[in-house]
């Protein structure tokens, strides 16, 4: 018994330091993206107070979606393709997409921050960075702080781009119609539930089909472009001497994910108490974590160039 309590005792404080570290390396991940968010929205940028306020939201989203979860039950027989493609399309797809967009519908009723085209696609982004950040600490603690390197060119601007979806159909419906356009914003949403259910059956089903997931990935970090290009284009406050600061966001945002990976490297010699153990993770994952993040900053990062050729601004 007294060696069962040396034991636990000696436990203690290695899972707390892994709790912390964990939990920074899932705020460092968070921050990074809201810094992208916040560089991107260069022309009529809000106060820290409304990116932090939208994105504490976000941080709580989750605890709806564990309490709307149970309700389904056993409803899908995961063992079965249609079960496991029912589960991931409704039971987690539709209920997190829920969760997600609600913090940003009560910023969107709520304050008067969002006022500028770009706002409906920054402020689901800030609501998805929170859930991501709390679900990415959950995944962390179970396993293990590497996951995180994974997770933050597939999973999170997965979860972007599923909440990015919603916002921009709603713009567009408002643009045409002036009020809330309900059939805009669900149509939004629709799609990104089954981007999100699809994404996360080929992943569930696992072997080649993940494979799948990771070519969904890309789409989706393509399609977060697209929407952030467009919503600046149509700015009702484009100003081009801000441009400068939307063409560095992108390289901010990777120099963050190289940042992080060093801080994932001196965090596994930290938990291992083995110095070498830091050279041996850099070795180990430091070209492939350079080349997803850099593919991932190519597909998400504003092209000065050709952002340049399509406004017709040649300076």
């Amino acid at each position: 018994m007294i060696a069962e309590k040396v034991v636990l005792a000696s436990e203690i404080p290695h899972a707390m330091i892994s709790f912390i570290l964990n939990t920074i390396a899932a705020l460092l991940l968070g921050f990074f993206w809201l810094r992208f968010f916040r560089q991107v929205d260069a022309f009529e940028k809000e106060s820290w107070k409304a990116s932090l306020a939208c994105l504490g939201l976000g941080l709580l989203s989750p605890l709806i979606t564990l309490i709307i979860s149970p309700f389904f039950g056993d409803v899908f027989d995961q063992e079965s393709t249609s079960g496991l493609l029912g589960y991931a399309i409704i039971q987690v797809a539709a209920v997190e997409e829920f969760s997600k967009i609600l913090p940003f519908l009560f910023i969107l009723y709520k304050t008067r921050w969002v006022n500028e085209s770009i706002d409906f696609i920054k402020y689901p982004a800030l609501s998805a960075i929170g859930f991501a950040t709390t679900e990415n600490i959950l995944y962390a603690m179970e396993h293990g702080m590497e996951v995180l390197q994974y997770r933050a060119v597939l999973s999170f601007p997965g979860h972007l781009f599923f909440s990015m979806i919603s916002g921009w159909f709603l713009h567009l419906g408002m643009r045409q119609s002036g009020g809330f356009p309900a059939p805009w914003f669900f149509a939004g949403y629709l799609i990104g539930v089954l981007a999100h259910g699809l994404y996360d059956f080929f992943l569930f089903t696992g072997e080649w089909a993940s494979i799948l997931s990771i070519a969904l990935a890309a789409v989706f970090a393509f399609y977060i472009k697209k929407m952030i290009f467009w919503t600046i284009r149509d700015s009702e406050f484009f100003d081009e001497k801000k441009l400068p600061e939307i063409f560095r966001a992108g390289r901010f945002l990777w120099l963050g994910m190289i940042f992080l990976f060093l801080y994932t490297s001196v965090s596994a010699g930290i938990l291992s108490g083995n110095i070498n153990a830091i050279v041996a993770y850099i070795i180990e994952n430091g070209i492939p974590a350079l080349i997803t993040t850099s593919i991932l900053m190519a597909l998400v990062g504003i092209d000065e160039k050709g952002f340049r050729k399509v406004l017709g601004i040649n300076r």
